[in-house]
């Protein structure tokens, strides 16, 4: 029941659809924002340590964290299983983003970063 769907304008009804949301990431570069979509749309993640890396959820809790691909698959089935387990990481999960990932706080980061890049270049000020 896998579907390869190619480019998706829109994801929503794609996470209301799913039953677990996985990223078995072994290279990652900032924020994964997949993973927190799926967290923000009450979709239980199972994730590596590097897709965790910068959201910090708590594995267990808001996220599942698996590096060993065995028991990676292992835990994606168990979620599958086990409906109450799924709603309470999903449940947990959406709070986590909704706590620590509202967009006026992801709008002042970026703002802030934005701000560094703008006065200072590789050391030299750019003003």
């Amino acid at each position: 029941n896998v579907v390869v769907t190619g480019f998706v304008k829109d994801l929503r009804d794609y996470y209301n659809k799913a039953s677990v949301f996985v990223a078995p990431m072994t290279f990652v570069v900032g924020i994964q924002n997949k993973v927190l979509e799926a967290m923000a749309m009450e979709v239980p993640v199972v994730s590596t340590t590097l897709a965790n890396e910068g959201i910090d959820a708590r594995p267990g809790e808001e996220i599942f964290v698996e590096d060993e691909p065995s028991a990676f698959a292992d835990r994606v089935v168990e979620l599958l299983k086990n409906k109450d387990l799924r709603k309470k990481i999903s449940t947990n999960a959406k709070e986590f983003v909704e706590r620590n990932f509202p967009w006026e706080k992801v709008v002042d980061r970026m703002d802030e970063v934005h701000l560094k890049i703008s006065k200072t270049q590789n050391g030299i000020s750019c003003q």
